[in-house]
C-alpha cells in the first residue's frame, strides 16, 4: 500500500510540474475550426475532414472529395490568426496540407530621443502535411518564428 501511494504521489507531482513548463509555438494551440472552438477545443474525438489535420489526423480518412478550409481571426493590437487547409482523397486514404500563421502586427520603434526609428513586426507560422486512412493517421509540421525590424528613413 505504501509503495502504491508513493508511486501515485510521484506521478501526481510530475504531472503538475510538466504543466508548468513553458514551451514554444503556443500559437498552435489556437483553434482553427469554429465548431471545435465552440466545444472547448475538444477536437480530438470530433473533428472529421480537413479540419482534423490539426487535432487528429486519423479524421482525414472521412474526406470523400476535395476539401478546403479557411479561417481568419482578428486579435488585439492588429494581430491576426489565419489558417488554410486542403485535403484530397487518394485511393483508400486522404492527404492534406495546412498553413497556420499568427501575425503580430507592427510596433513603432523609438530612439533614445523618442524619435521614430522604424517599426517591428513578428509572425509565427506552421506548415502541416498529413495523411489518414481507416482509423490511422499522421502529420508532420514545419514551424517558423520570425521578428523583423524596418528602419525609418533618415
Amino acid at each position: 500500500m505504501k509503495k502504491s501511494i508513493t508511486i501515485f504521489s510521484v506521478l501526481l507531482l510530475a504531472a503538475n510540474t510538466a504543466g508548468a513548463a513553458v514551451t514554444g509555438a503556443q500559437f498552435l494551440r489556437i483553434d482553427t475550426d469554429a465548431r471545435v472552438s465552440g466545444m472547448a477545443s475538444a477536437g480530438v474525438a470530433s473533428a472529421l475532414g480537413i479540419n482534423s489535420l490539426n487535432y487528429n489526423p486519423a479524421g482525414l480518412s472521412a474526406i470523400e472529395g476535395p476539401e478546403l478550409a479557411f479561417s481568419h481571426s482578428q486579435w488585439l493590437m492588429d494581430a491576426s490568426h489565419d489558417y488554410i487547409g486542403f485535403g484530397l482523397p487518394v485511393k483508400n486514404m486522404a492527404l492534406a496540407i495546412g498553413i497556420t500563421r499568427l501575425s503580430n502586427g507592427s510596433l513603432d520603434g523609438r530612439a533614445d530621443n523618442r524619435s521614430a526609428s522604424g517599426d517591428y513586426n513578428a509572425y509565427d507560422q506552421a506548415v502541416s502535411l498529413g495523411f489518414g486512412f481507416k482509423n490511422f493517421g499522421g502529420a508532420v509540421k514545419y514551424i517558423e518564428s520570425r521578428a523583423c525590424r524596418t528602419w525609418a528613413a533618415a
